[in-house]
């Protein structure tokens, strides 16, 4: 073979390639107990090699199928590819017992300037990098530079990965499962987790999964050394079905010998797709959602929430507060022994991560506790401690300062198996009140549960002049009321009519929303949840029965929405003084007729344009203990995510929680709010003394009042400098002009003044 080759390199590149064609079969694994076949040298290859110079196939590849990659890329995940050619030293058993003693055979590889500045860049934007296969990962280490980004190289590694190791260029790795002392396998549990990949192979084994390259595999997530290793895995990743099977194994559904479409044999490079992605968006919606108590309506007897983000479609949210809807304006106060609670229906599958709440206390007094509940089972629960504890604020803030801190609890929580989720929050037996004015909720939610944003509906009222069409949203409105269902209609045969207090601005959950479609010269009225109004005879309204088609005339006294069969009546207002108001049919005139409101379109969030804070500047002694409320005021005054952020440019000299600041040390610092997109912001400086006073007039405070301080006044008065105010009102009059400039003037010029 050796002679053979070397005599044939004098003859042209083609014939020199045939002959190792000739010569060779496909290297398929050992274990297949059979002669390579034809067929294998398209099976035995990724569909994504382009140059020739490996001589086993990088095997992780072969589970991705064209229709596989067409179905990422519609998801938006990006692909990006490097080249090594592997060689059969990663197949080489590991024979000692010191893995520093182990040596690898060299590789070579290339990564492009093209491939590092696209990874570099989408790691930079927030990205997650996954790297399918082991070899891929050894490569990515092996050029890796500062903060985990990767250079361009050209050349050759050996790089062995064992633990312990921290990777650094990768937060996720795809890889089949492979045989003890195996080279692959040291880099999946370097990866991974010694405990947690071995964990994984029992159950893979307890389950039958067909092992090594050409079966099934499997996703790592990486996680810090004190935390390895699929704290969350990814029960569908890359779209698998099948891969939903175990808590920690994600399997290949596709067969080698059915699936893969391949090219040629000697095209095998590991050319292997690095997934730049939200590892969650494989298989989980990533969502966020706001409820925010707006105020208690004593007419509706309900309380109102204002929300926005992202919530399941067709999901409810209330608050209710038992104590709150008897206090007027304190409608969101929980004195001691009192709770409420944020109920929530449709969630079911949905993964809770965090909840930030949005709540103050009295100035010294307070306690609250919280539990999550999934149906009627709690899943987790914390205790009612004091408002300053650390576990909520760390200090008492007073709600007569206006201000709600956003305190956020991570949450390690299984999906929820019911319908309904609700966030109790529970007063302590201690005296004192804790306020509450919202939730965040970050969840992840199904791949295929829509999603839709909770804001309120803009309706338009349909007169005599106005035109029907099939696919219209209407819903039924009289006197303030809409047209709901709170109770069984198989039992009171009407709908119940709830308060509606704006119809350009409709949230009530449970307002019902029916769809118009034609059958015949009539009209079918369905809901949103599908089910068909129907009549059974006079004052019996059903679901799904009797005669389900209405005569429909728009007037201007109403819609005559009246039943086909004549004897069944019109649908009307009825409010009787000893009973609920309700929408049902009559055969009665004397009732009012209920107005049709056809729906125009969703709300969409006000965006913050700017931002102002109560200062610009501040000055506080260090030494007095004091601390600085700041509070910022969005504009324009609708808003809708009122959210603030804030940041301390230096920590060591103050800290910021909520617009509340707390100086640590002397020095200055530039104190930043932020709206909730990031986009808008507003700053204030903040001097921190030690309680030593500089001297009247030294505006620079460099220990001496001189023609400098001068200078320094002229330019903040110009607006080209910025000096404690306090420092620069040299008159005492609270502003800063000329008036102070000819006051410095005069003190340096003074007698008495220290020269």
């Amino acid at each position: 073979m050796a002679a053979h080759c070397a005599s044939s390199t004098d003859g042209p590149h083609d014939e020199f390639k045939a002959n190792l064609f000739a010569l060779g079969s496909t290297p398929i694994p050992y274990y297949i107990d059979r002669e390579p076949n034809e067929d294998d040298v398209d099976r035995y290859q990724t569909i994504f090699a382009e140059k020739e110079g490996a001589v086993v196939a990088p095997s992780a590849g072969l589970h991705f199928s064209r229709e596989l990659m067409t179905r990422m890329e519609i998801k938006g995940i990006y692909t990006a590819f490097l080249t090594m050619h592997v060689g059969l030293g990663s197949y080489r058993d590991i024979d000692v017992e010191d893995l520093t003693k182990h040596r690898m055979d060299s590789e070579q590889m290339e990564v492009t300037p093209e491939l590092s500045e696209k990874v570099n860049t989408k790691r930079d934007a927030g990205h997650k990098i996954c790297a399918v296969g082991t070899s891929v990962l050894r490569a990515m280490e092996t050029c890796v530079g500062m903060e985990g980004h990767i250079k361009a190289y050209d050349g050759w590694t050996n790089k062995f990965i064992f633990p312990p190791y921290e990777c650094t260029t990768c937060d996720a790795l795809i890889s089949n499962f492979h045989m003890p002392y195996s080279v692959m396998l040291m880099v999946a549990t370097a990866f991974g987790g010694y405990d947690h990949v071995m964990n994984a192979y029992k159950v893979a084994i307890e389950e039958k999964y067909r092992l090594r390259c050409l079966r099934r595999c499997h996703a790592y997530r990486r996680l810090s050394t004190a935390d390895h290793f699929l704290q969350r895995y990814i029960p569908q990743a890359l779209f698998l079905p099948s891969w939903r099977k175990a808590p920690v194994l994600l399997t290949n559904p596709f067969s080698f010998f059915t699936q893969l479409s391949q090219p040629s044999f000697m095209k095998r490079i590991l050319h292997l797709i690095i997934c730049l992605c939200a590892m969650a968006s494989l298989s989980v919606q990533a969502a966020e959602v706001t409820y925010r108590v707006a105020y208690y309506n004593a007419d509706a007897g309900e309380f109102v929430l204002e929300s926005w983000g992202e919530q399941p479609a067709q999901s409810m949210a209330y608050f209710d507060s038992e104590y709150g809807a008897t206090r007027g304006n304190r409608y969101n106060q929980i004195p001691r022994n009192q709770e409420a609670e944020f109920s929530l229906y449709g969630w079911e599958g949905c993964t809770i991560n965090s909840i930030t709440f949005y709540m103050c206390s009295n100035s010294k007094a307070g306690t609250i506790g919280y539990s999550v509940i999934d149906g009627v089972e709690s899943i987790y629960t914390m205790p009612a401690v004091g408002f300053d504890n650390e576990l909520w604020f760390g200090q008492w803030l007073s709600k007569d300062l206006g201000i709600y801190a956003d305190i956020k609890k991570e949450l390690d929580l299984p999906a929820l198996t019911t319908n309904r989720l609700v966030i109790n929050l529970k007063a302590g037996t201690s005296e004192g009140s804790v306020y509450v004015d919202g939730i965040t909720i970050e969840y992840d939610a199904p791949a295929d549960m829509a999603l839709e944003s909770p804001m309120g509906w803009v309706y338009e009222k349909l007169e005599k002049k106005s035109v029907l069409a099939e696919g219209d949203q209407i819903l039924l409105y009289r006197s303030g009321s809409a047209a709901a269902n709170l109770d069984d209609m198989a039992t009171v045969k009407y709908l119940d009519a709830i308060g509606v207090n704006n119809t350009k601005n409709v949230t009530e959950p449970d307002v019902l929303v029916f769809s118009l479609a034609k059958d015949g010269e009539a009209w079918t009225m369905t809901d949103q949840y599908g089910r068909r109004l129907g009549a059974t005879g006079e004052r019996s309204l059903a679901w799904d029965a009797g005669v389900d088609t209405w005569n429909i005339t728009l007037g201007y006294d109403g819609a005559t929405i009246a039943s086909t069969n004549t004897n069944y009546g019109t649908l009307r207002y009825n409010a009787p003084a000893e009973s609920y108001a309700r929408f049902c049919n009559y055969t009665s005139n004397s009732l009012a007729l209920p107005y049709m409101y056809r729906r125009v379109r969703q709300l969409e969030p006000t965006a913050c344009t700017d931002i102002s804070l109560s200062y610009q500047e501040r000055t506080v002694q260090l030494s007095l203990g004091d601390t600085l409320v700041v509070k910022a005021t969005l504009a324009p005054e609708k808003v809708t995510d009122k959210r603030v952020f804030w940041s301390s440019s230096r920590s060591e000299v103050a800290t910021v929680k909520s617009g509340i600041i707390m100086p640590q040390s002397a020095g200055t610092t530039i104190i930043t709010a932020t709206d909730a997109t990031g986009s808008v912001s507003a700053q204030m400086r903040l001097t921190v003394t030690d309680g030593t006073q500089p001297q009247p007039g030294d505006v620079n405070t460099d220990g001496s009042v001189n023609v400098g301080d001068v200078t320094a006044l002229i330019n903040t008065v110009l607006n080209l400098a910025t000096y404690p105010i306090e420092q620069c009102d040299i008159d005492g009059n609270g502003v800063v002009n000329v008036s102070d400039v000819t006051a410095l003037i005069n003190l340096l010029l003074s007698p008495t003044q220290p020269q």
